[in-house]
């Protein structure tokens, strides 16, 4: 979702972008659940996983989009000393967390 809907309205109670599984098969009473949770003003795309589906690649777009200006930004995500500035980046989740 946009992040100028982003804790807005009827996308209020949704907070942050996530990312949602939805099983296909499963024993839980609940039909998905949330398995990652966005930086601030960021949004999750392109989830693509290995052949051996042992590792999901993720990317993590515009952190903190609505700041106004490098002094103050809304978010700080990837944090590295020394670097306010957010950046957009890929993350690598492999198992045994998926």
């Amino acid at each position: 979702m946009d992040s100028n809907k982003l804790n807005k309205g009827t996308y209020r109670s949704f907070q942050n972008n996530g990312l949602y599984v939805i099983p296909v098969s499963s024993r839980s009473k609940d039909p998905m659940f949330p398995f990652a949770s966005a930086p601030v003003e960021a949004a999750l795309s392109g989830p693509a996983f290995t052949p051996n589906e042992q590792t999901l690649f993720l990317s993590v777009r515009h952190p903190g989009e609505a700041s106004q200006g490098s002094s103050q930004p809304t978010s700080k995500w990837p944090h590295r000393s020394g670097d306010r500035i957010p950046r957009s980046a890929l993350v690598a989740v492999t198992r045994p967390i998926l």
